[in-house]
């Protein structure tokens, strides 16, 4: 289930975006607030959903989940539908000098209303937020009850690697999707599009669909699975010192309840250690959320990479170094028999060596030179876009600036769309769409057998030119070493907060730290890095005199803002982890064991065995005397 979980909201949107963003006009900042919405509905419910559901049936509240994941992705599929058809042939008539059409001719009908889509899956993501705060929440005190202190770790550490190998799986799929063509029953061939293609756009929608059935099917095995496994009572009385603050002591009934929730915060709101860990968490959370959301993006960009050949080359380096990552920090603090002031000092090493990795970012390519476009302002309107295009050699061709269709000349210039180029002639050569007769290119062309063995004279083709560079080792090095030991703090993290809590509190804890982490991180994270993306812009695509998603980006500007968003919250990350050390110290109220379960009150362990052994031995007298053990 978790799989599929990590298959819809992590390995599927992300590397759909830019598709979405050049699809239905997005800027990268609202293409952001997509992922906002899903961590905002995480946020909502998490709390909510760890109040309601801690005494009853987990696996029923799970099953549920599921379901809405299903409901809420078949919500996110449905502007495919609704949409008009992508690159209709009259759009096409009108890219070519003298454009066969009026500009401005997309205003007023639905094609010039495609932003609007944006709320549809606004909707869908927060139904699928919805149903997700449950598999990180009652999922893992599920696990957490059900087996021993010293197995709770690993298994934990493979629940996550299991959401990351559906996020892997997601990744590579949509990579295989993303070379279809969005239209199904056409055949892009016929207007020379290839995935290469600048304006190319993927079958974005298919592995949604694919993911609501599974989510839909799998819920009904999950709601089979009993409310607790028999392994529980035993878990349970290794489990009664777990609590490591002073008033862990005192056994409270009273945590589940909507009344309780002001002492539970103020509880936590008062435990340094749990906050400090929060905040770091909360850091981490952001860089994480913000670099993963626009990853495709950012090397579409700096590569000139398409969607659907930078989807398996990330899943294939990010998704391991992540599950690596998990295992490992699972596997360490159970071999380690760390406590949790040994789980902090570890997770403050492994952020020092991922915030060594961020310099990676500072690493640039050239961006393609565009015809008539001046780099000096940061951002082009739409009556500056039309005055830096037009240019004597297309002043006859009427170019409508709606349709962003961007040539590469054989002058090694990227034009604005072939009308721009004052192209005459188009011809489907090796299905790519090729253009001769270009009164603004000054090379005299290619000569090339185009059409029945007669030869023309190419001078551009349906792509953006692509300057040679070889970062793809640097920034795939960079994203391993990151993902790996970012990653490697995520059991240790959930182990060290659980355990720096008192037991009643455990699964409020966890809601607690997931709706922080959502609230003050995920959610202004994607928020914030699209707003850095756009910044760097210095090309919009322009709809009916309004801005669609960016066409071209300054990829030094670029390179540069993220470098200092990344490296100022890695550094705030390791700060909170120090803290964390020094609160945890300072403290003197917690003591580590040998077997990294905190040490308890001998008095009170011992009472808590005798009485368990008293109500043992009631029952067996009670069985013997009714004539049956069994």
């Amino acid at each position: 289930m978790v799989f599929l979980q990590g298959f819809v909201a992590n390995g599927l949107v992300y590397m759909v975006l830019p598709t979405l963003e050049r699809r239905f006009q997005l800027k990268s900042l609202e293409a952001g607030t997509i992922v906002a919405v899903y961590h905002l509905a995480s946020c909502i419910s998490a709390p909510l959903v760890t109040l309601i559901a801690a005494r009853r049936s987990k696996p029923f509240y799970l099953a549920m989940s599921a379901i809405v994941i299903g409901i809420g992705t078949m919500v996110i599929v449905l502007p495919h539908f609704m949409a008009p058809h992508y690159l209709e042939e009259s759009q096409e008539r009108m890219s070519l000098c003298p454009s066969k059409g009026e500009e401005g001719s997309l205003c007023g009908t639905p094609e010039g209303d495609l932003r609007r889509f944006r709320f549809v899956f606004w909707v869908g993501h927060f139904i699928v937020g919805a149903g997700s705060s449950p598999m990180y929440t009652l999922a893992l005190i599920y696990l957490d009850e059900n087996v021993p202190t010293t197995l709770s770790t690993k298994y934990i550490a493979t629940y996550q690697a299991t959401s990351l190998l559906g996020t892997a799986t997601g990744f590579v799929l949509s990579g295989y999707m993303l070379n279809v063509y969005t239209e199904v029953s056409y055949d892009p061939s016929r207007m020379g599009l290839t995935p290469a293609s600048n304006i190319w756009t993927g079958a974005w929608w298919l592995g949604y669909l694919i993911g609501s059935v599974c989510s839909i099917i799998v819920a009904f095995p999950t709601s089979l699975l009993p409310k607790e496994l028999p392994s529980q009572i035993w878990a349970k009385l290794e489990k009664k010192c777990a609590s490591t603050s002073k008033k862990g002591r005192k056994a409270k009934d009273d945590s589940a309840g909507f009344t309780s929730i002001p002492t539970n915060v103020n509880a936590l709101l008062h435990n340094a250690t749990y906050m400090f860990l929060c905040l770091a968490g909360t850091a981490e959370t952001m860089i994480m959320t913000g670099l993963a959301t626009f990853m495709t993006k950012i090397f579409e960009s700096q590569l000139g990479m398409s969607s659907s050949a930078m989807a398996p080359l990330l899943g294939s380096v990010a998704v391991p170094g992540a599950c690596g990552g998990i295992l490992l920090g699972g596997y360490c603090v159970h071999k380690l028999n760390l406590d949790v002031d040994g789980i902090v000092r570890m997770c403050l090493v492994c952020s020092v060596a991922a915030w060594l990795s961020c310099f990676v970012l500072l690493y640039s390519c050239p961006a393609p030179t565009f015809f008539g476009l001046n780099h000096t302002s940061s951002r082009f309107f739409v009556s500056n876009v039309s005055n830096q295009f037009d240019q004597p050699c297309n002043a006859n061709c009427h170019c409508p600036i709606e349709n962003y269709d961007p040539v590469c000349g054989k002058d090694r210039l990227t034009y604005y769309s072939p009308c721009f180029a004052g192209c005459k002639r188009d011809y489907i050569y090796e299905h790519v769409k090729v253009y001769t007769d270009c009164q603004c290119i000054s090379h005299p062309g290619v000569e090339t057998m185009v059409l029945w063995g007669l030869p023309q004279k190419v001078q551009a083709d349906r792509r953006k030119c692509v300057h040679e560079c070889n970062a793809l080792f640097a920034y795939m090095s960079g994203i391993f070493i990151y993902t790996f030991f970012t990653f490697f703090l995520c059991t240790p993290g959930v182990s060290a907060t659980i355990r720096c809590v008192d037991e009643h509190l455990k699964a409020f804890s966890l809601g607690f730290q997931w709706m922080m982490v959502t609230l003050l991180g995920a959610i202004p994270a994607a928020v914030l890095f699209g707003f850095v993306i756009d910044n760097s812009c210095v090309l919009w695509n322009t709809v009916c005199e309004q801005l669609g998603a960016c066409a071209v980006h300054d990829n030094e500007v670029m390179s540069r803002n993220l470098f200092t968003a990344v490296i100022v919250l890695k550094t705030l990350s390791m700060l909170f982890f120090v803290n964390a050390l020094i609160s945890l110290r300072g403290s003197g109220s917690y003591r580590g064991s040998r077997d990294g379960t905190p040490e308890c009150d001998t008095s009170s362990a011992t009472a808590t065995v005798m009485q368990s052994a008293h109500k043992l031995a009631r029952l067996i007298q009670r069985r013997a005397s009714s004539g049956s053990l069994y």
